[in-house]
Formats: C-alpha cells, structure tokens, sequence
C-alpha cells in the first residue's frame, strides 16, 4: 500500500493511481474505508471514465461506508 500512496503523493492529479489504490485496499486489505476515499478521489477527477459502472466497485465501497462500515 505505501507504494500506490507514494504514487498520488508523487502525482496526485492521477486519477488511475487513486483507482489502482482504491482496488488495493478493496481486494488486498478489504478496507472499504480507504477504499472509497481512494475510488472517489478517482471519481472525482475523471468521472467519464469507462470504469464507473452502476454496481461497480465505488458504487459497493459506497454502500458499504452508508451501511456504517467507518463508524
């Protein structure tokens, strides 16, 4: 994980390294906490980008911080 931090540290207009970083936490760590922040920074700078899908991983790290995952 501190290699795809370093990453957005490096570059942090990047929207696939906050992405790669997002799917890390999701598959490696299962921390949908970091995962969303990650996934949504990713969101927030290319949200036209073809991997926003309805049902797709920001859309379950979402639900999963509504559900009260982070409390």
């Amino acid at each position: 994980v501190a290699w795809y931090e370093e990453a957005t540290d490096l570059q942090p207009e990047n929207p696939d390294l906050w992405f790669e970083l997002g799917l890390y936490h999701v598959i490696a760590t299962g921390d949908l906490c970091a995962a969303y922040q990650a996934l949504n920074q990713s969101y927030t700078l290319d949200p036209m980008s073809g991997r926003w899908s309805p049902g797709g991983v920001l859309d379950v790290a979402r639900e999963a911080v509504d559900a009260g995952a982070c409390e």
